[in-house]
């Protein structure tokens, strides 16, 4: 991949390609054998996370709405559909209300007595002697004369089809709710299907994202979405990429996160836990060596629970300079893992282990206690 910024790309031809990314680098900060072992997992096994799932669903509303409409949709819900009929025992009991306006055909079988009997109660005529000088091909002619004039009985037999069919053909139009999730199947089956928690949810927390003074401004300015970025580090030669959230026309560097919490303090955490702090200069400096000059890094965090509450925020010095520190390292091992042909684990000797610092402390303020 030579380097530059790329239009076009897809989420899983930009996952798909060359090139150490920040995930990468956070495999390889744990070991090089877990970034071997996650290289190594075929496409298929790379399922995300439920979170990873509503993330990039919720960046692809946010950023690329377009895209949203394109990938994600609503699952088809039995509530939004009262009439569709899923039952077929309702469509035998349509056909029988039918039925009870309807006049039933009259038997040609049976003996003569009864065929005068029929035509008798079907015509309502009072005086029948000439019916019994009628032949049995008469009374058979007569009842089916008389026949033309009535509707006959609607079979109440047969498949939900043929019974649907039946009271279409009638006048009576009947949406089966099979055929309604046939028909949705075929045009939103390549579609990730949201359930109807998720799709609020996605939308509550877009709608938070631009009722934020400041997180509005910034993804209002102009400027591109989820472009792949490449370049190769200045002190290894290893291809690196990263792919901003957005990044505007005049370099402003955003990037979108879901978190639990969106406060100052448990947000600095998610710095921390996930590497963030790394992010920043990784991007930064990518950026940089294809010649774009970032004016700042700005993360906008919302929360995944009402009142999906907002933060926007940029990280001090000291924590950009650390991360810096931070992914060189994980290149330089990485650089010599390609090298070695060895991807080790944790250590292969015998190590002391200590408690955390923070137990330790918790622990002794009880006991002073």
């Amino acid at each position: 991949m030579r380097p530059g910024i790329k239009d076009g790309l897809t989420n899983a031809e930009y996952h798909g390609g060359p090139g150490v990314s920040k995930s990468l680098l956070d495999l390889i900060a744990r070991s090089p054998a877990h970034m071997k072992a996650a290289l190594d997992r075929p496409p298929e096994e790379r399922t995300p996370t439920a979170a990873q799932a509503i993330g990039t669903a919720f960046h692809a509303l946010v950023l690329e709405p377009g895209v949203f409409a394109k990938e994600y949709t609503l699952g088809l819900r039995r509530s939004d559909y009262p009439e569709a009929v899923d039952d077929k025992e309702v469509l035998v009991g349509m056909v029988a209300a039918l039925n009870a306006t309807r006049q039933p055909k009259l038997a040609t079988t049976g003996s003569k007595q009864e065929q005068i009997e029929r035509i008798r109660a079907a015509a309502n005529w009072a005086n029948p002697e000439n019916l019994d000088e009628m032949k049995g091909a008469e009374l058979k002619n007569l009842i089916e004369t008389l026949n033309k004039e009535r509707t006959g009985l609607l079979s109440v037999s047969g498949s939900t089809e043929q019974l649907a069919e039946t009271l279409r053909a009638n006048g009576k139009p009947v949406t089966l709710w099979r055929d309604l999730k046939a028909e949705w199947e075929r045009n939103n089956g390549h579609r990730t299907v949201l359930s109807a928690e998720e799709w609020d949810q996605l939308h509550a927390m877009r709608d938070a994202v631009m009722a934020h003074p400041k997180a509005a401004a910034l993804l209002s300015k102009p400027g591109k979405a989820e472009q792949s970025v490449y370049w190769h580090d200045a002190v290894t030669g290893v291809l690196c990429r990263c792919r901003p959230d957005y990044l505007t026309d005049d370099d402003y560097l955003i990037d979108l996160k879901s978190t639990e919490d969106a406060s100052p303090e448990e947000f600095a955490k998610s710095v921390a836990n996930y590497r963030y702090h790394v992010q920043h200069p990784f991007y930064w400096d990518g950026l940089t060596a294809v010649g774009r000059k970032p004016r700042a890094f700005v993360f906008i965090a919302c929360e995944k629970k009402a009142p999906y509450a907002v933060g926007v925020y940029v990280l001090d010095a000291a924590a950009v300079e650390l991360g810096r520190m931070q992914y060189s390292r994980d290149l330089a091992v990485y650089a010599e893992c390609l090298a070695s042909g060895q991807y080790p684990a944790y250590s292969e000797r015998i190590e002391h282990l200590a408690l955390p610092g923070w137990y330790l402390n918790s622990r002794a303020q009880q006991l002073a206690a």
